[in-house]
């Protein structure tokens, strides 16, 4: 089992860099590792674990429906 942060740390790394336009874009790009944290670890853990990473104060609920945004934009 990869943990939170081997899977998530990239994610961080491009919302802390501003490396896409937002952070929905950039959960756009790591999908496939979100979905794969998802597997082992509740929303809460995850949105606890980049909002830690990034300075940020962003609810769980918000991290699935930007999760949700891209599963829609990946099926397209």
């Amino acid at each position: 089992m990869s943990t939170l942060e081997n899977l998530l740390s990239p994610l961080c790394m491009a919302i802390r860099e501003k490396t896409y336009k937002s952070k929905q874009a950039a959960f756009n790009v790591y999908l496939d590792q979100i979905l794969m944290a998802k597997e082992h670890y509740s929303w809460v853990q995850i949105a606890d674990y980049i909002n830690t990473s990034t300075n940020n104060n962003v609810d769980s609920i918000s991290y699935k429906n930007m999760t949700d945004r891209a599963k829609k934009k990946y099926k397209e």
